[in-house]
């Protein structure tokens, strides 16, 4: 059994992992009426708007598009290309883009919206969602479960361009190159000259370690720390590392 280790190489690509990651929380607990999810959702959704209201995440992966879909137009001067799939998969590309294009500024509707207004007021408080303190919010959640479902799915609904694209899109850089076996020594591996926006590594869980990583896109450096620190590392480890 591996466990897969990810490092962004630019800022651009360590915000999407954020948002990534922010959106994973939003998408697990969207399920209000599980007991304490709605704290961990608002959380997360609050997280995820002050992102987007910072950073332009809609024109940024936008040019992304844009750059993939040039790419991969050069593809159709090729002869041994299947034409078909090349088709299939620029159009997916056109609908995802389109669907940016298309969609309303994100902070706008929520900041509109009264009711997320206060419970956000109150959420970085400690014990600030008690029932006292936010009545509304334990009214909403003590309603009929269709409706709280149809309010947290409107809410859903303002995003999932930008959930939906971000995802497609760090899939495609995943899948973009395979892993490489690899050996640190003594628990340092350098690399240089790899140009790329993330560094994926895979270690075997038997060896209880994790990697500490410093660099950026085309020079960086593996540390390997045993979690145990009683525990020593050994004088070669092999792993396996992609950089995409």
């Amino acid at each position: 059994m591996n466990n897969i280790f990810e490092y962004p190489l630019n800022e651009k690509t360590r915000t999407y992992l954020k948002l990534e990651y922010i959106f994973s929380q939003i998408m697990e607990t969207k399920n209000i009426n599980v007991a304490w999810n709605y704290k961990v959702f608002f959380i997360a959704l609050f997280e995820l708007i002050e992102i987007l209201e910072q950073i332009n995440i809609k024109r940024e992966l936008v040019k992304d598009f844009d750059t993939k879909i040039r790419e991969f137009n050069q593809y159709k001067k090729l002869e041994n290309v299947d034409q078909e799939a090349l088709t299939t998969f620029l159009d997916e590309l056109k609908t995802k883009q389109k669907k940016l294009h298309d969609m309303k500024r994100v902070g706008q509707f929520f900041r509109e919206d009264a009711f997320l207004k206060s419970i956000k007021q109150r959420l970085s408080i400690p014990g600030g969602t008690c029932n006292f303190d936010l009545p509304n919010l334990h009214y909403w959640l003590k309603s009929d479960e269709n409706e709280v479902n149809l309010q947290v799915n409107q809410w859903l609904k303002e995003i999932e361009p930008i959930r939906d694209c971000l995802f497609f899109w760090l899939n495609l850089l995943r899948n973009s190159t395979k892993f490489h076996c690899q050996t640190a020594k003594k628990g340092f591996f350098q690399s240089q000259h790899q140009l790329g926006d993330l560094l994926r590594m895979s270690f075997n869980d038997a060896h209880e370690i994790y990697p500490v990583v410093s660099g950026h896109k085309n020079r960086f450096s593996i540390r390997i720390r045993s979690f145990h620190k009683e525990k020593p590392l050994p004088d070669e480890i092999e792993f396996e590392m992609a950089v995409c």
